[in-house]
């Protein structure tokens, strides 16, 4: 998109400095003229170096302050008028200097007055050379300064149009930088709440579960401390280092940014892993629970990361959802990998639940609910069939997101 926001105040600068260099002029010519004529007498010098001094301090104060409301340049404006009409009383070769005034009495009274004060104006340019017997009324003397009025009263207009169109592209800008900068902080925010959300998502899916196994084996510990059950105790106490270690791994992951430690290797080694670790865990607390788990296309391409975290965190979150709240007697995973797409089942024969409450359930953002949507992002699906004999959790993922 064209730039035009630049180009308009420097061309609208341009015809406010052409105005004032006119004034110039034109005073420099009625000087010379009236000289050459022997008509400039020591008032009228007077007269005129006064009207460019007051000229100048309106121009310098209206650079200073672009402000014309108040009194103030009122009487600037009509000073200045009275200056030129006793001027040109003195030497007709003045009243040239109507059509840049013209622009002045534009730029400040505006409107219905700006155009009433440029009327008496035209008429103090036509009669008083007549009044002062410098010339004779004749339709030159009269026509030339109406001509010279009317073209100065169009260029003004034509001015305060692109001076209106560049205030409005000024407006436009503001506008469109505000609203850019409103966006990108949106956009940030937008950004720092999906960080949080995939952080609380997966230290649920993660480090609560193994702070969670952590507690249950420390409980069953000191229960065999208390029994002095020395072997079953130090069992325990090994399973609480075990899962301390992976916790930490897993925390150390995150710091650095990187993926789970249970993705360095292929899905179904971190299956595998997850697999031991649970029955190892479940062994050390004394249950007859075992989570089995089988896997089937290892053959095909491997899929990429973000469908095999995936895969991996559906089955931790509903392994670690059966072994708490179902107490199954078998948890099997079965993990099939196919050419185009990841299929993963998790089936106990636990006690069942309602799968409506928990996606209707307010707090349930990071659990089953929040695996949905992860699922779903990635152009999958998750089924939930449960239950009082059992639970089956099955998710479909495609091998690239």
């Amino acid at each position: 998109m064209r730039n035009t926001t630049a180009g308009l105040p420097r061309l609208l600068r341009s015809m406010r400095i052409s105005v004032h260099v006119l004034f110039a002029l034109l005073i420099v010519v009625g000087m010379s003229v009236s000289t050459i004529s022997g008509s400039l007498g020591w008032v009228a010098c007077v007269e005129a170096a006064v009207l460019s001094a007051w000229y100048l301090v309106g121009t310098v104060r209206h650079n200073r302050n672009t402000d014309i409301s108040g009194a103030l340049p009122w009487v600037w404006l009509l000073v200045l008028l009275g200056l030129w009409a006793h001027l040109i009383i003195q030497a007709a070769e003045f009243v040239w200097l109507l059509f840049p005034l013209v622009f002045v009495i534009m730029h400040v009274a505006r409107g219905w007055r700006g155009a009433l004060i440029t009327g008496f104006a035209w008429l103090a340019a036509v009669v008083l050379p007549v009044v002062s017997g410098q010339w004779p009324l004749a339709f030159g003397s009269t026509f030339g300064p109406g001509v010279g009025s009317a073209a100065a009263v169009v260029g003004f207009l034509f001015y305060q149009a692109l001076r209106d169109d560049a205030a409005h592209q000024r407006a436009v800008a503001d506008k469109l930088r505000e609203t850019q900068a409103t966006l990108a902080e949106t956009e940030r925010r937008a950004g720092r709440l999906a960080e949080r959300e995939h952080l609380a998502r997966e230290i649920h899916d993660t480090l609560a579960q193994g702070l969670s196994s952590i507690v249950l084996l420390t409980r069953a510990a000191d229960k065999s401390l208390a029994a002095e059950d020395l072997a079953k105790a130090r069992n325990q106490v090994a399973a609480i280092a075990d899962a301390a270690g992976e916790n930490l791994a897993e925390a150390r992951r995150f710091v650095a940014g990187l993926t789970s430690p249970a993705l360095v290797d292929s899905v179904p080694d971190a299956l595998r892993a997850l697999a031991d670790s649970h029955n190892k865990r479940l062994k050390a607390l004394g249950s007859s629970t075992v989570v089995q788990l089988y896997i089937s296309g290892e053959e095909n391409p491997a899929p990429d990361s973000e469908a095999a975290g995936a895969t991996l965190r559906v089955v931790q979150e509903a392994t670690g959802n059966a072994l708490k709240h179902a107490n199954p007697t078998q948890v099997v995973i079965s993990y099939t990998l196919w050419p185009d797409a990841i299929t993963v089942d998790i089936v106990d024969d636990g006690h069942g639940f309602d799968p409506q409450a928990v996606v209707t359930k307010q707090d349930s953002g990071y659990g089953l609910n929040g695996l949905r949507r992860r699922i779903d992002e990635l152009g999958g699906t998750l089924s939930i069939e449960s239950s009082p004999t059992g639970t089956a959790i099955a998710a479909r993922i495609p091998k690239e997101s």
